[in-house]
């Protein structure tokens, strides 16, 4: 045993770490490195509660459920209102081999569950000098939805909220004010109306020796930027301070270069991290 749990090698140069989970962790990790091999297969067996298993065989034991990138595999059992899950993941090098057979008998062995009452799984590790990582575990079997579940950056509920499909990008501007989706969503402004834009309003002090001040609302995790110019038929807005992340406060960023100016232009730059 090492520093990271326990190691294990065998003739054929495959070296297996477990690394060992505390005591109140739902998984632990198996790492296979591959020194001359390009390929190896493992094989797991999911015992998602045991002592119901052994008491009322495969009654409460349900087909598994491999997800569609072969990288994940996963059987519930439930006896009563008890639910426990178990599971393999799988690194990207690794995928989980849904279609294995086994020679001794017909059919898939992913289905197949044996007499040890556990669930077959077996996972195809690919390419040598890399580690692949595998993950074992328990859970209660309640899966949490996925509140972006298109990953476009935009909440399933914003969208269905304003537009009833979740067909929209975050850098679409359907009122065509200039704020995109995204930012309309964290400014809490309506993306389908163009005079509700949620952008801040800043207020100027007058020029004191130390310069003009610059004050506007912020909201939490925005970045913003002031930037300023003397000259509107210009086109060059260099920033005034450095950028500032919103933290739901008003601040303030002082422009010391306008002590000599008789007027200034200003406008408060937002933009998501």
């Amino acid at each position: 045993m090492n520093s990271t749990g326990w190691r294990f090698s065998n003739q054929n140069d495959v070296t297996k770490t477990i690394t060992l989970a505390s005591a109140n962790a739902n998984a632990f990790t198996a790492e296979y490195q591959l020194s001359s091999l390009n390929k190896a297969y493992i094989r797991f067996g999911l015992s998602p509660n045991l002592e119901d298993l052994l008491l009322r065989g495969q009654a409460g034991l349900e087909s598994e459920i491999v997800s569609s990138d072969k990288r994940r595999v996963s059987v519930r059992n439930t006896f009563g209102s008890e639910v426990v899950r178990a599971f393999v993941e799988v690194s990207a090098s690794a995928v989980i081999n849904d279609t294995a057979s086994d020679l001794a008998v017909a059919g898939t062995t992913v289905l197949r569950r044996n007499q040890a009452q556990t669930h077959q799984v077996e996972v195809e590790l690919d390419g040598s000098s890399t580690t692949h990582i595998i993950t074992l575990g328990f859970d209660d079997g309640i899966d949490t939805p996925n509140p972006d579940s298109d990953a476009d950056g935009l909440l399933d509920s914003w969208e269905n909220s304003y537009f009833g499909n979740l067909g929209q990008s975050a850098s679409g501007d359907p009122d065509g004010d200039g704020v995109g989706n995204l930012l309309e969503m964290k400014l809490g402004s309506d993306p389908n109306s163009s005079v509700s834009t949620g952008l801040p309003v800043p207020s100027v002090l007058s020029l004191t020796s130390e310069g003009f001040t610059i004050t506007f609302p912020t909201v939490t995790g925005l970045n913003y930027q002031v930037v300023g110019t003397e000259n509107l038929t210009g086109t060059s807005w260099p920033n005034i301070g450095l950028s500032i992340t919103g933290d739901g406060q008003p601040r303030s960023v002082t422009d010391s270069s306008a002590t000599n100016s008789s007027r200034k232009f200003y406008k408060v730059q937002i933009s998501t991290p």
